[in-house]
């Protein structure tokens, strides 16, 4: 599990991408540990109070059952999956599925299809990346980063965790393009990818490619190419 300020940025990216906040209601699912700490930022940080809490070992107020769902109406809710055990993953999105559309699913610690073979740092990232195929190798120091996009200023108050028209920086009336991931990496079979090579979120890599250490990757890399320094369109 990330430290409570990393799941604080990753819940600002995630409702970053929602329309009409106010209207919306959000359901925890389930309420452990990580769960609890999702709690406490969105009654915090958001000054949401969430409309269930679903749990099938737990007890205490507003704490139900997954049956308790059925028959609710829930088309103005989202479910925040909060669990990051990927042996229990996809039975916990499964089980809410029976009850909710998939967009309203909020995974805050997605699963990673990852092929066979497959090694190194890269196979531990799961924020920017979609999928990676089999037999592939990554260096130390590999990474896949987000952009951070630049509007007004590069400082923290664009990207505050959280309800960021809390924070001293905000000036009422600015409409903020906030910074976050749109997209995610594609890395097909047999991909090496050398010792502190950089890939910007939403660039693929394609199979049999080499991406030689130190290089920053700001575009699609194809089938069987070798690129080294800055690869860009």
């Amino acid at each position: 599990m990330e430290n409570e300020n990393e799941l604080s940025k990753l819940i600002f990216d995630k409702f970053s991408d929602i329309d009409d906040m106010e209207e919306k209601e959000f359901i925890i699912y389930p309420f452990g540990k990580i769960g609890r700490a999702v709690k406490k930022i969105l009654n915090e940080e958001w000054g949401i109070k969430e409309k269930y809490i679903i749990d099938s070992k737990e007890t205490g107020e507003n704490i139900y059952p997954i049956c308790f769902l059925k028959n609710k109406e829930l088309s103005q809710c989202y479910i925040i999956i909060a669990c990051d055990n990927h042996e229990i993953y996809k039975e916990i999105v499964e089980n809410i599925l029976e009850y909710v559309h998939r967009w309203q699913i909020i995974e805050l610690f997605p699963r990673v299809r990852i092929g066979r073979y497959s090694y190194g740092p890269l196979c531990n990232q799961w924020q920017c990346l979609e999928s990676i195929g089999a037999f592939c190798s990554f260096a130390q120091g590999t990474e896949i980063v987000g952009k951070h996009d630049v509007y007004i200023s590069s400082h923290e108050f664009l990207s505050y965790p959280g309800n960021w028209m809390r924070h001293p920086g905000y000036i009422p009336g600015i409409k903020i393009a906030r910074p976050r991931i749109n997209k995610k990496t594609r890395i097909g079979n047999d991909v090496w990818i050398g010792k502190n090579a950089i890939i910007i979120a939403g660039c693929n890599i394609g199979n049999g490619a080499i991406v030689g250490a130190g290089a920053v990757v700001t575009a699609d890399v194809p089938d069987y190419a070798v690129v080294g320094g800055f690869r860009q369109e």
